[in-house]
């Protein structure tokens, strides 16, 4: 899932109820900033807050491992259509 924001700040996600794990890619004009990697899911309780390390104007959730699997690193430009 695409998050898409419409100015660049700090950015903080959660893993509240998700099903399964996931990689978080926190982007900036194109580039990624950094990635939390293979997240555990947490209930509604969550514990865990995962943020980017700058301003963000994009965050990427993907199936967990698959940064790794991909070889996709901080510092790798992302191309989106339309952007």
């Amino acid at each position: 899932m695409l998050f898409v924001f419409k100015n660049s700040s700090s950015r903080s996600f959660v893993m509240r109820n998700m099903n399964f794990n996931l990689d978080i890619i926190f982007i900036n004009d194109n580039k990624i900033l950094n990635i939390e990697k293979n997240l555990e899911p947490e209930g509604r309780n969550y514990e865990d807050k995962y943020s980017s390390i700058g301003i963000s104007d994009m965050v990427l959730e993907v199936e967990g491992e698959y940064s790794d699997k991909n070889n996709i690193e901080r510092g790798d430009i992302i191309l989106i259509n339309g952007n």
